[in-house]
């Protein structure tokens, strides 16, 4: 355990630097990076999450279960500002049915690991940002079809 402690310590210390570099090499040569596909991807994505989870503390669990109203009016927030500002732009540029679905898709999908590892490079509550993504990820399936075919008209076909 504090083999994994130190190498958490070690990224955390290093999160910018090492995602300035990835990005970097990414943006050099893509093919680098090819392999996070399928089921390597979602491991990937797993061990971020772990990572994130381990920068919190027992005390920032505690005042997050004190928080539920925080977490309900940001999530809330997150539902509506976004879908709203995407139609907004779409209608805005006259943008393609497809692109129109495709912006209003992306504005109604909760915030997911990069929003975590925003607001911890930022210094921002991350407990918080953690608290909200879960939140907004149990009730995505409800709600982002529901804004889409409201303010689309259409839905997406995925196989669960």
């Amino acid at each position: 355990m504090q083999f994994l402690r130190m190498i958490s310590q070690q990224l955390s210390r290093f999160t910018a630097l090492v995602i300035i570099l990835a990005a970097a090499v990414t943006f050099i040569e893509p093919a680098t990076f090819s392999w996070v596909t399928g089921d390597t991807q979602v491991i990937v994505l797993g061990v971020i999450m772990l990572a994130m989870g381990m920068t919190l503390g027992k005390e920032d669990y505690k005042v997050l279960a004190q928080r539920p109203l925080d977490i309900f009016i940001g999530s809330i927030i997150q539902y509506t500002i976004m879908p709203i500002l995407a139609i907004s732009v779409a209608r805005l540029f006259d943008l393609s049915p497809g692109l129109t679905l495709g912006l209003v898709l992306v504005g109604t999908c909760p915030g997911g690991v990069s929003s975590n590892i925003m607001s911890y490079l930022a210094k921002g509550d991350v407990a918080f940002s953690v608290g909200m993504t879960t939140v907004s990820t149990i009730i995505a399936p409800l709600v982002t079809p529901l804004w889409l075919n409201y303010l689309v008209g259409q839905s997406v076909e995925m196989d669960g």
